[in-house]
């Protein structure tokens, strides 16, 4: 007996739809959940629909009720803020009370820091520290710090000069007692005047009258030095001290 390859396959096409129509018949009842596939309105996210975008968010609370029941998601609000900086000038940021977050402006932060950034393209993977490549398709946005300001330094560099060249830029540095001591390595030494050894320079002291007195003495104590002492004696109001006569002490 020969078998027609042709009728065959015929009969296998019909019990197969047969079989297909009968599923279909008794699932007609069966149905998605709706929190499984969420409906993603696209009138709202458009490019030049941020009017309805915020229509919809400052809208009544039934319309944006109706929004969350029928969508399965809830638009978040965010609230317009003023950010004050250093009590100087106002800022307009966004404020997001349910995460306790407040959004600045990058255009601010770009002029304020000194930073800049670029938003990436998907086709070109980003590097990671590790050396890695982050190639997934999606947008991302570039922070770079800058150092675009270039202080030139003043003379040729020497290893025994002011530190990192400091002298070139207008901060404040934190090694302050390293700062003085490259000052005083390469400024010239200040200059000392002697006020008073007890033995060859003596100076004017002012005295206050007849509640103070100041004699020099010579003190056991000073014995190998071969040399004296001042001792004073003043009361304790601010209108009994002794002072120095004639003494400029903005330039020692």
């Amino acid at each position: 007996m020969r078998l027609n390859l042709k009728a065959i396959l015929l009969f296998l096409t019909v019990i197969v739809m047969i079989i297909t129509c009968v599923v279909y018949m008794r699932c007609v009842e069966f149905t998605f959940p709706q929190d499984l596939v969420k409906r993603w309105d696209r009138r709202l996210y458009a490019v030049g629909n941020a009017d309805l975008l915020h229509d919809q968010l400052d809208g009544s609370d039934n319309v944006r009720s109706g929004i969350a029941a029928k969508d399965g998601f809830k638009l978040q609000e965010l609230q317009d803020i003023d950010y004050i900086i250093n009590q100087e000038y106002t800022v307009h940021c966004k404020r997001d009370g349910d995460n306790h977050e407040v959004y600045v402006p990058f255009s601010f932060l770009r002029h304020y820091f000194n930073i800049s950034g670029t938003m990436s393209s998907p086709a070109s993977p980003l590097p990671t520290i590790d050396g890695n490549s982050d190639s997934q398709a999606q947008n991302k946005f570039l922070w770079m710090h800058t150092t675009a300001k270039i202080n030139i330094p003043k003379g040729k560099y020497d290893v025994r000069g002011v530190f990192m060249y400091f002298e070139n830029y207008n901060v404040e540095i934190a090694q302050f007692a390293l700062s003085r001591y490259n000052k005083n390595s390469t400024e010239p030494e200040p200059r000392i005047r002697m006020l008073e050894n007890i033995d060859s320079v003596q100076v004017n002291w002012l005295l206050p009258a007849k509640i103070g007195n100041l004699t020099r003495i010579w003190h056991p104590k000073f014995n190998g030095f071969n040399s004296s002492v001042i001792q004073y004696e003043t009361a304790i109001d601010f209108d009994s001290a002794i002072a120095l006569r004639e003494m400029n002490q903005t330039l020692d």
